[in-house]
């Protein structure tokens, strides 16, 4: 999966305002907000699409 697509996966899942697609580790790390317009960092498994793991930022 390309970072753009990645970056549409998580709109879907509904995540906003999504930036910053990148590479780290096994992982793409990703900045966006969520529906309720909380800052977050997620990281989504670039294969499969599928959010790993998902922190809500300070």
């Amino acid at each position: 999966m390309k970072p753009d697509a990645a970056g549409s996966k998580l709109e879907e899942a509904g995540y906003t305002d999504i930036r910053n697609v990148k590479v780290a580790g096994t992982c793409y790390e990703i900045y966006a907000f969520t529906a309720k317009h909380e800052r977050a960092e997620v990281y989504m498994n670039p294969v499969t699409g599928e959010i790993v793991k998902a922190e809500l930022e300070d």
